[in-house]
């Protein structure tokens, strides 16, 4: 390898790798493509179902695909993913609505329940201090104060 170009070093469609030390080759799998002496992603549109290869293929007519797609079955309808993503943006935000909904009602209902508890209690609690100790400036509130 001394004095080679590591393009020369790995067969066209290769890349090589570093391993403890060792230059390793390994053809550019599926979903990607070789340029440049580096393995890329095929790019959304593209796939590539076979290794080592210098290009993607395209999807057939008017599909697409995701980046990095190794399968002429990942490609699909244009119309089908806006249709998708469409369904279920509405459905996300309509559950997410309801959700949130739900959520706040019960909040609600446990805040009421808990003043309601609350001042019931507070009420029991007054009425048992006044029977058990009598407050004479309450109980005399009626007799003139002279000062």
């Amino acid at each position: 390898m001394s004095g080679g170009k590591i393009s020369e070093v790995c067969a066209e469609g290769s890349t090589f790798y570093q391993v403890n030390g060792h230059l390793v080759c390994a053809k550019c799998g599926p979903g990607l493509f070789y340029a440049e002496n580096t393995c890329i992603q095929c790019p959304e549109g593209f796939y590539q179902d076979r290794a080592g290869q210098q290009d993607c293929k395209e999807c057939p007519d008017e599909r697409t695909s995701a980046v990095g797609a190794f399968s002429i079955s990942q490609c699909f309808a244009q119309q089908e993913s806006r249709e998708l993503l469409s369904a279920f943006d509405t459905t996300t935000v309509v559950s997410g609505a309801v959700g949130g909904l739900v959520v706040l009602m019960l909040l609600l209902a446990v805040l009421i329940v808990m003043i309601q508890w609350r001042r019931s209690s507070l009420e029991s609690l007054t009425s048992a201090n006044k029977s058990h100790y009598p407050n004479p400036v309450y109980e005399d509130s009626e007799k003139e104060v002279i000062t």
